[in-house]
């Protein structure tokens, strides 16, 4: 079971670094 809740944590970790990543590019791109 905690093996599982590591799994779940790193997932969701990536996820919002994913979606950060791509807010980030978005406000470059703005300028």
């Amino acid at each position: 079971a905690v093996v599982a809740i590591g799994v779940i944590i790193a997932s969701l970790a990536n996820k919002r670094r994913e979606v950060q990543r791509q807010l980030d590019e978005q406000a470059a791109q703005r300028g």
